[in-house]
């Protein structure tokens, strides 16, 4: 985000809108204001928020949705708003957002017409069908569905949560098996130095970190402890509430990796 006022930052949605928030700092949330620089709405919500009033309004409060009221749809845009507000005031990591959001947004077809006053069980039940080639997934599914239903209990939409009593699946897969080191050898020497694969298969031996943390290393995350160079990085899954710092020696294969390997301003692994 770029500074253009005391506490005023510009930047840009996950669309490429332009947008304006406001951060009194590090510890506050981002708030959006409305309009833009110059704008009799604007400055007057910049005003207001300098002098610590609460510009935001809750879910609830904002224009509907263009679902109709009392439906699946229109809880939906409710909680997205919701999640948008957990998000800026980092109370929701952005991997879980993103899920979310495209899990819902997924079944919408389905169910965005139906009314939640009689949404019950076998609904969800059916939604889930849907991905039972990809069993991982469709708890997923269930988990941002429950997640979207006690927010609507919570805020009075809803009276109960209609995935009550939808089990979950027990047993997905048996997992992926674990390479043998000949094969990491095998896989080194086909990908050498230099290239994507050989870097990213370096960070992960090394850092161990998820494929979330993975794409998201870079030279931002190299530190330098008693003149000596790590990697530090804070777990992106992890809740908010204990999130978890990680910190590996920066070893020799991994400095070489590096350097001997395209990489970008914000990040080691770059697309093509």
């Amino acid at each position: 985000m770029a500074r253009i006022r005391d506490c005023l930052y510009e930047d840009k949605t996950r669309h490429g809108t332009l947008r304006y928030r406001f951060r009194k700092d590090r510890d506050s949330p981002r708030i959006t204001l409305p309009g833009k620089p110059g704008d009799a709405v604007f400055e007057d919500a910049y005003q207001r928020l300098l002098s610590g009033q609460d510009i935001r309004k809750s879910a609830l409060d904002r224009p509907r949705s263009k679902h109709a009221p009392g439906t699946f749809g229109d809880l939906a845009e409710l909680y997205f708003v919701h999640m948008d507000e957990l998000l800026d005031s980092k109370k929701l990591a952005l991997a879980t957002h993103k899920q979310r959001h495209n899990l819902i947004g997924r079944v919408m077809p389905i169910l965005r017409d139906g009314q939640m006053a009689t949404m019950e069980a076998r609904h969800i039940r059916h939604v889930m069908q849907q991905f039972k080639n990809t069993p991982h997934q469709a708890n997923n599914l269930l988990k941002s569905l429950r997640a979207m239903f006690k927010f609507g209990v919570k805020v009075g939409y809803l009276e109960a949560d209609p995935s009550v009593g939808v089990e979950s699946n027990s047993k997905v897969t048996d997992g992926f098996r674990p390479w043998e080191i000949d094969q990491v050898r095998a896989f080194y020497a086909h990908h050498g130095l230099g290239t994507k694969a050989n870097l990213a298969m370096t960070l992960l031996i090394i850092t161990a970190c998820r494929r979330s943390d993975l794409v998201r290393l870079g030279p931002g995350n190299v530190q330098s402890i008693e003149g000596k160079p790590y990697l530090s990085f804070v777990q992106e899954k992890t809740g908010f509430r204990d999130r978890t710092k990680v910190v590996v020696p920066l070893v020799d294969a991994l400095a070489s990796a590096i350097r001997a390997t395209p990489t970008g301003e914000h990040t080691f692994l770059v697309t093509d």
